[in-house]
């Protein structure tokens, strides 16, 4: 059997279209799969003209987590990965 690894990946994005498509084809080009996407528009800490994006992830391998670490910080997007169960 295999075995992925979860992953929650918290990210704050300009709110306008295009944006979270742009996102997923960076997920998409680290070979990580979604399992679920969750869009918060009103929390506090989000600010007007952006939205926070929280994603969970399955990866099959550390490799495709420092893919996705490097290309989301050479976009210069804010954001938080966590493990979890």
């Amino acid at each position: 059997m295999i075995k992925y690894d979860r992953i929650e990946l918290s990210i704050f994005i300009i709110d306008r279209p295009g944006s979270l498509n742009k996102l997923l084809k960076i997920i998409d080009q680290s070979y990580i799969n979604i399992t679920s996407i969750h869009i918060d528009r009103i929390s506090t800490g989000v600010n007007y003209g952006e939205c926070l994006i929280t994603l969970k992830l399955k990866i099959l391998d550390y490799i495709n987590l420092e893919i996705i670490n490097t290309m989301l910080n050479y976009k210069k997007y804010r954001y938080k990965l966590n493990k979890y169960e």
